[in-house]
């Protein structure tokens, strides 16, 4: 034991500290504590530590895939995925809003917009038919038989009833 624990002093008090730390580590399982991996940031001032926030009922991975490329991750606040919001998807929303400034747009691809108070847009709208209503107490946008809608965005040419 006793000479086990001089080769150890040994080899400890031949590296610096420096050296500890920039060294490559090469294992199949790094495990850390519960305080979190953390990582200098750009100028060694800070830590950035990532840390698993719940308890795991088993071991799960969380992997990343970039491609054979450099990539940036930006997270502007507090944020929450939960669902898959690629482009082949079909995400649903609690609610979708849009600001007044925004439905002025429609007349651009030849859509009406219709401005009443509490209406369904089902029955605001001619035909072809209603795209969407909006309510701007909530800045909401709501489904066509939604009797809460101030605007109304419809399909083609519209004659207000």
């Amino acid at each position: 034991m006793y000479k086990l624990l001089t080769s150890l002093l040994f080899v400890l008090s031949s590296c610096s500290l420096a050296d500890i730390v920039s060294t490559d580590i090469r294992s199949d399982t790094i495990t850390v504590g519960n305080t979190g991996l953390h990582t200098l940031d750009s100028n060694a001032s800070h830590d950035l530590i990532t840390r698993c926030g719940s308890d795991l009922s088993e071991d799960r991975t969380l992997s990343w895939y970039p491609g054979d490329a450099n990539r940036n991750f930006t997270i502007e606040a507090d944020s929450s995925i939960n669902q898959d919001v690629t482009t082949d998807a079909t995400p649903t929303f609690a609610t979708v809003s849009a600001s007044a400034s925004f439905l002025g747009t429609g007349a651009n691809i030849g859509w009406t917009v219709v401005s009443g108070a509490d209406t369904a847009c089902e029955t605001t709208c001619d035909e072809p038919a209603c795209v969407f209503g909006w309510d701007a107490g909530t800045s909401a946008i709501v489904a066509c038989d939604n009797a809460i809608a101030d605007t109304c965005v419809c399909a083609g040419v519209n004659t207000p009833h």
